[in-house]
């Protein structure tokens, strides 16, 4: 439960308005308490975003886009929904709607699947993903481009100081 250190947070930092502020901290929060606990346990800790979720940033850096190893990262949404049934997961666990729980998808009190949050579904993201286009829906198309592009920071290699420096001299 990270209830307490996420409040702790949010009355540390003051008035917070931004939704995505609320979203991006419990993100960070989860990765913080994995930590722990794998440090604790000798363990290490897995970054289950896939290639679907990356390529329109719906994730968080240092939060859920964080961890040790990524083993879905080249992987669209329903190449994972179809890697879970040839393996023999429960369904429950493969078939089911997406939904992260973060505060900043929240409206009117409910919590927002993740395809309502993008505002397109992963079949039509996967689509425009191999074909580069949404067919018959060229909204969705251009949403799904845009949110690609907006997002391109998350997906640039991080450069040091130094690399920055020598960049901008």
């Amino acid at each position: 439960n990270i209830e307490p250190m996420y409040e702790a947070v949010m009355n540390g930092i003051g008035e917070v308005t931004n939704p995505l502020v609320k979203g991006n901290a419990q993100a960070r929060l989860r990765m913080t308490t994995l930590y722990a606990v794998s440090q604790e346990r000798n363990g290490r800790v897995s970054n289950n975003c896939n290639a679907s979720e990356r390529f329109v940033g719906y994730s968080t850096l240092y939060g859920d886009d964080a961890g040790d190893f990524s083993p879905l990262s080249d992987m669209t949404s329903n190449q994972v929904m179809s890697l879970g049934q040839r393996l023999g997961l429960p369904k429950h666990l493969w078939d089911k709607t997406p939904i992260d729980g973060l505060a900043n998808n929240v409206v009117d009190g409910k919590t927002l699947t993740d395809e309502d949050a993008m505002g397109f579904t992963y079949k039509q993201l996967d689509e425009f993903m191999l074909t580069g286009d949404v067919q018959g829906q060229p909204e969705v198309a251009k949403l799904i481009s845009d949110k690609h592009k907006f997002s391109e920071f998350k997906r640039r290699p991080r450069i040091s100081h130094f690399e920055y420096r020598s960049k901008n001299n």
